[in-house]
């Protein structure tokens, strides 16, 4: 009995731990002051299939003007506040602007702005 709460414990110290520093890295590349603007298409939200159990994982793609593909995590709790996807379309000329200094998530790097410059 004692093992499962200890075990119970350390998953919830996990769980907020976590949860308190995807938050910090978020902040931390929202306010970064060495952002790197890059323009293209925006391509959509792509699926990827990920663990057994942990379900898909979402990314946001864009072709970029040099012909190179990027995908970069979506978070919806946080870039839903920052930026409104609903108003971009497949296609649609846009700029993105990302830290190189601060990742997120297994070193995936976090879009804080996008500025739509065509729409359909």
């Amino acid at each position: 009995m004692k093992k499962i709460l200890i075990f119970i414990l350390i998953f919830i110290i996990y769980f907020f731990y976590s949860g308190y520093m995807l938050k910090k890295d978020v902040e931390e590349s929202i306010l970064a002051t060495d952002k790197v603007k890059v323009c293209g298409k925006y391509l959509g939200i792509k699926s990827v299939p990920g663990p057994t159990r942990g379900g898909p994982t979402d990314y946001i793609s864009f072709k970029n003007d040099d012909g190179s593909v990027s995908n970069f995590l979506y978070l919806p709790r946080y870039q839903d506040k920052l930026f409104d996807l609903n108003q971009i379309y497949a296609n649609d000329r846009i700029c993105y602007y990302y830290s190189l200094k601060y990742t997120i998530e297994n070193n995936n790097y976090f879009i804080s702005q996008m500025d739509i410059l065509k729409t359909r």
